[in-house]
């Protein structure tokens, strides 16, 4: 699924300006404990799936990757830096997709926009 073209409100394109900026700058990439997030926060980040499917349900976001937070930041950043974000003021909440170099589905979500918001800030309170 490419969603391409994200239609994102000129405050959400700051916050993922923002997002990505940080994300380009940093240079520990994995200076974050995930041990840190609140339990519920850790439950919306799942890395252990073989295939990403996806759903329609909201607050998950399934992703390939090793490390739970540098792999989730790695797939968040492109999917913005490669416009596969939509925003839907309906559901209020983010559609968030990103591929691999082959263009297999290698991060799929769907997250409350508050969810997210929250999320983004927890982690960056977890830096080690």
């Amino acid at each position: 699924m490419k969603t391409q073209k994200s239609k994102l409100d000129n405050k959400e394109l700051q916050f993922f300006y923002d997002f990505l900026y940080q994300y380009e700058t940093d240079v520990n990439h994995k200076g974050y404990n995930s041990r840190y997030l609140s339990k519920d926060l850790r439950k919306i980040l799942n890395n252990k799936q073989k295939v990403i499917k996806k759903s329609k349900e909201t607050n998950f976001i399934l992703y390939k990757g090793k490390t739970v937070i540098a792999d989730f930041l790695k797939h968040v950043r492109n999917s913005f830096a490669h416009c596969n974000i939509q925003s839907s003021s309906q559901k209020n909440s983010f559609l968030l997709y990103d591929e691999d170099n082959s263009r297999k589905c290698s991060m799929y979500g769907n997250i409350n926009k508050a969810v997210f918001y929250n999320l983004i800030n927890e982690i960056n309170k977890a830096r080690k």
